[in-house]
């Protein structure tokens, strides 16, 4: 997986490519499930979709949200990666 390469090297990198993927995912799951999408849904929005949240387990809708809320720091700039390990 190419966000492995990034994780140590550019962990923002990372954890946008994580957030891309995450969106496909919630996009497959939703096609899969043939759930309806809306005309502009965001990642956020399909997270909180009532059909979505009734088939996925409430720990990986956690995950996505933090891979969501982080992967958005990070394009925007305001991602706090704390103490850098050498």
């Amino acid at each position: 997986m190419i966000s492995n390469f990034y994780v140590r090297s550019d962990p923002a990198a990372c954890l946008v490519k994580l957030r891309t993927f995450a969106e496909f995912l919630v996009k497959a799951l939703f096609a899969h499930h043939r759930f309806e999408l809306t005309y502009q849904s965001n990642l956020n929005d399909l997270l909180a979709d009532y059909s979505f949240k009734s088939v996925t387990p409430p720990v990986v809708q956690d995950k996505l949200h933090l891979i969501r809320i982080k992967g958005n720091h990070a394009v925007h700039g305001t991602l706090d990666l704390g103490p850098r390990p050498r």
